[in-house]
């Protein structure tokens, strides 16, 4: 088992998949631990040089991220209610569309939802693919399937979820099998194919029985949140981009825990990690990208079974 516990308070950190850099005064250091097979954690990692780039010439390389400055804003007086209750959803907007226990926002616009939804759906699915902007605020939401995704973005420019302060949300995937829409992508208990934001002094958490955690096909951000996923493969992916600002993470997966899997477009692939507070406990990573990782502060704690045969190490 690979163990990688650590502090980082003052020095930047680049992470290849199959390496950390720390730069500590005027070197830099390649800390490898031995396969599995061989490793004894008891023994020191040694350091071995490197001529990886710095933090500031890797960032440079980075795409620009979707985020902006009011993207976890919203006005209570033009926000829309969608009332979970049990097998039934109600909602007075009519760019909420309900058929049984599924409820498709076609409309951008902020939604709060409240309550509690059994064996249902939250779909988005709006015609503004490229510039629309849709608001999911959870008020101490819950919401489970036992068919597919729970939240499903089906279409949008982009969807920030917001976690209401001093709430509770749950998302649960609790599928035991694939069902045909898995063919559709929908891998994950929170399935974006936009680019998705997660914010907010609430709290989330997600199960993923049947898959990953929270998957977006597009870039992934989420600041300033509480998170505990469970997984029975990765924990949070975003493909093009996964950035955490001062959040806490705890998450138990059988596969990776944070992933970015985009290696063929430029600028994209990258995994940034600032002020965080991580608990990973993962069958294979703990932290997995197809371009490169950089983390700035935080308190992090990782458990490995298996994966990548590095160890991550701090100074």
């Amino acid at each position: 088992m690979n163990v990688f516990r650590s502090f980082i308070t003052k020095y930047k950190i680049v992470i290849t998949t199959v390496a950390v850099l720390i730069t500590v005064g005027a070197g830099y250091y390649l800390f490898q631990t031995k396969t599995e097979a061989e490793q004894d954690i008891t023994d020191p990692l040694t350091p071995v040089t490197t001529g990886i780039e710095d933090v500031e010439t890797v960032n440079s390389t980075h795409e620009t991220t979707h985020e902006q400055t009011t993207d976890y804003q919203w006005n209570t007086n033009t926000t829309t209610t969608i009332n979970l209750e049990g097998s039934t959803i109600t909602s007075q907007s009519s760019g909420v569309m309900i058929s049984g226990t599924t409820a498709t926002i076609s409309e951008d616009g902020s939604y709060m939802l409240s309550g509690l939804l059994d064996d249902g759906q939250i779909v988005v699915d709006t015609t503004y693919e490229d510039k629309g902007t849709i608001k999911l605020i959870l008020n101490d939401a819950q919401i489970t399937n036992t068919t597919t995704s729970p939240i499903y973005i089906k279409n949008a420019g982009k969807v920030i979820i917001i976690l209401v302060d001093g709430t509770s949300n749950t998302i649960t995937d609790s599928r035991a099998t694939a069902a045909d829409d898995v063919e559709d992508g929908l891998t994950a208990a929170i399935y974006s194919k936009s680019d998705l934001s997660i914010g907010g002094n609430g709290s989330l958490v997600v199960n993923g029985s049947y898959k990953d955690g929270i998957t977006s096909k597009d870039g992934l951000i989420i600041e300033n949140t509480n998170i505990d996923v469970k997984a029975s493969d990765d924990g949070i992916v975003g493909k093009d981009y996964l950035v955490l600002t001062n959040t806490k993470i705890t998450a138990d997966v059988s596969g990776d825990g944070l992933k970015s899997s985009n290696e063929t477009d430029a600028g994209r692939g990258y995994i940034t990690i600032t002020d965080s507070n991580l608990n990973i406990d993962s069958g294979s990573d703990a932290v997995q990208a197809a371009t490169d990782i950089t983390i700035d502060g935080g308190v992090y704690d990782f458990t490995t079974a298996s994966g990548s045969n590095y160890l991550t190490a701090s100074s």
